[in-house]
């Protein structure tokens, strides 16, 4: 099908028709010229084989370059530039390999004059495909590669070279900012720089990663914060103060250990049918392993009233019916709401589940009590033990978990009489 206006038109209709693409009209006076009708555009080719022969004695096959898009080039022009192109290719030249070189040329003539705030994003993009050794090679928790950002962004601003480019960030004002330095925040800080800096380097807009001479900051000491029964209570009551749907996730939290990432990803899809059963797939696990959740009654009523309101998608959703986004938004929010209990984090209601029940005379084994906790590398479930021992304990997970439900019914409405057991559910 030779190219003119009636021809082209022609190869429009039927695209719009939907005939498979690319159409392709071929010019009778330039040899090798072609309009492609693609499904979205349509784009002027020449198609040659390079002069010579391969290494292995066979000859080049047959390549196209791409010369403009028809709405930017008239065929007249088109015509000129694949005449151009063929005096090339008889020179020995391979047009295709010269547009590639001038391509990558420019981009990285682009790379090497973005600032650090436009190189976040593919930084981020990057980071987040990256596979965890720690989740059995999945992909980096959504809510660690938000940190990693956020502590990023922390220190380029800090420096004030959020909008130069990465060779702007000098040694001396970097040692200065993380000197005597300690505790989690600034040590996720520091590997996000450092991981933003590889990036750099493997981008080739650095030559090196000034990061690896700073002295990483102190681990500091591990948190013990453990609430009191009374400050459980509060925080209960408190939550009142909250809109429903943080209302409900705080005291799920407290009904439940889990770690808020998975509380945050909990959908309705992970439930059994009664409520009474919670299975966090390797997906959303700190671990990257299953793991079952025995509900207790105060869990269980929580869900029931979720579920009336919001039967699909996360049980614990945004304003706009997705799993919420900023972990510190939410704390924030949260804290805002329950200002009679302080210095506390919804990570230590874990310690608080295990610490109270502990205290309450319950006489579990502390592997069970790691179980329920998901804790892998634990003194009780970790090492050669942990290699040996791959019981589940269920049915004692589950008594844990019912226990911590009367021991909580206590705690919330000291005053109630409370029945001196509680059914174990599909857990017997």
């Amino acid at each position: 099908m030779t190219i003119n206006k009636k021809t082209f038109a022609a190869a429009v209709r039927k695209r719009e028709a939907g005939a498979p693409t690319p159409i392709i009209l071929r010019d009778t006076q330039v040899e090798g010229l072609a309009l492609a009708v693609n499904k979205r555009s349509e784009a002027w080719r020449f198609q040659y084989k390079p002069r010579g022969t391969r290494p292995d004695g066979k000859r080049y096959p047959t390549r196209t370059l791409t010369l403009g898009n028809h709405a930017e080039l008239t065929l007249e022009e088109a015509r000129a530039a694949a005449v151009a192109a063929k005096a090339a290719v008889r020179g020995g030249a391979d047009p295709v390999e010269d547009q590639r070189r001038e391509t990558a040329q420019r981009v990285a003539e682009r790379q090497a004059q973005m600032t650090c705030r436009e190189l976040m994003d593919p930084f981020m993009a990057d980071f987040a495909e990256r596979r965890s050794k720690a989740r059995k090679g999945r992909k980096l928790d959504e809510a660690y590669v938000g940190s990693i950002r956020r502590g990023a962004e922390h220190v380029l601003s800090a420096l004030g070279v959020m909008d130069l480019t990465p060779d702007c960030i000098t040694i001396k004002p970097l040692r200065a900012l993380f000197r005597n330095r300690a505790g989690t925040n600034w040590n996720i800080r520091y590997l996000a720089i450092k991981r933003f800096l590889d990036y750099a380097v493997a981008e080739e807009m650095i030559d090196g990663n000034i990061a690896l001479m700073v002295e990483r900051p102190a681990t500091g000491a591990a948190r013990a914060r453990v609430l009191g029964a009374e400050e459980l209570h509060t925080l209960w009551q408190e939550a009142e103060n909250l809109d429903p749907v943080r209302r409900d996730f705080l005291r799920f939290m407290i009904c439940v250990p889990c770690r808020i990432s998975e509380g945050l990803a909990l959908t309705w899809d992970q439930m059994d049918a009664d409520l009474t059963e919670w299975t966090q797939p390797d997906t959303t696990t700190k671990n990257g392993v299953e793991h079952r959740f025995a509900l207790p009654p105060q869990a269980r009523e929580i869900l029931e009233r979720r579920r009336e309101v919001n039967p699909k998608g996360p049980v614990f959703p945004n304003r706009s019916g997705r799993v919420f986004a900023s972990q510190s938004n939410l704390n924030r929010i949260i804290h805002e709401g329950t200002r009679s209990v302080t210095d506390w984090t919804i990570h230590d209601l874990r310690r608080t589940f295990a610490s109270l029940l502990g205290e309450s005379g319950a006489s579990f084994p502390e592997s069970v009590v790691d179980a329920v906790l998901n804790h892998m590398q634990s003194g009780t479930r970790g090492g050669v033990l942990g290699v040996y021992q791959r019981a589940e304990r269920r049915r004692e997970q589950a008594a844990v978990m019912m226990a911590w439900g009367r021991l909580l019914a206590s705690i919330i409405d000291p005053q109630a009489e409370r029945e001196t057991d509680v059914a174990l559910g599909g857990w017997s």
